[in-house]
């Protein structure tokens, strides 16, 4: 079982710190779902003591984990965070070149080929120039496979990736959090 406080204050910051978000950053998580990473990454932007400016953008189709988020961001005291709802569009809707870095985790395995290619578009177009595009990508072929990505394999993802216009700069194995458990995962971190 997962210790909220510890994940949000000293787990998640340390995988932040390795796969290179930088405090005072401006972070898009596509994908939020409950914001167990939108929390704790609108504490880390901030530099855990709201010293810096940072912020963060949660971006969820379902407007009831929407309400679960803001009501955990009201008990964490997380004021730098800022919901969309964003029902059907692969759109982030964010000015071009505004973002410091583009967050998707455990998601990209709901979109065929062609919605990934125009997501990973979007998220170039709204990086600033060498902005982060951080993803897991979980559910590919060696990773417990479901839906698009269950016959891909993760250099497969990596290519499909490369070829929007980002650079992987680093693969980082770490734990993560998957569906309120723990699990071990691939993060891939590349830059524009």
């Amino acid at each position: 079982m997962v210790n909220w406080k510890n994940w949000f204050y000293k787990e998640a910051p340390e995988i932040f710190k390795e796969i290179g978000i930088e405090f005072g950053s401006s972070v898009v998580d596509f994908g939020a779902r409950e914001g167990d990473y939108a929390l704790p990454l609108a504490i880390y932007v901030t530099g855990n003591d709201k010293k810096v400016d940072g912020q963060v953008i949660a971006i969820e189709k379902e407007r009831k984990q929407i309400r679960k988020m803001k009501k955990r961001a009201k008990k964490y005291d997380i004021d730098n965070i800022k919901f969309i709802s964003n029902r059907a569009s692969l759109q982030i809707g964010l000015k071009s070149e505004s973002i410091d870095v583009v967050f998707i985790f455990d998601v990209l395995h709901y979109f065929d080929d062609e919605e990934r290619a125009i997501l990973y578009r979007e998220a170039h177009r709204v990086l600033k120039k060498c902005g982060k595009f951080i993803t897991y990508p979980h559910h590919y072929k060696d990773d417990h496979p479901l839906w698009h990505f269950s016959e891909l394999s993760l250099d497969d993802i990596i290519e499909e990736i490369k070829i929007c216009g980002f650079d992987l700069i680093k693969k980082t194995n770490t734990k993560l959090i998957h569906d309120h458990d723990w699990l071990k995962g691939k993060i891939l971190t590349f830059k524009k």
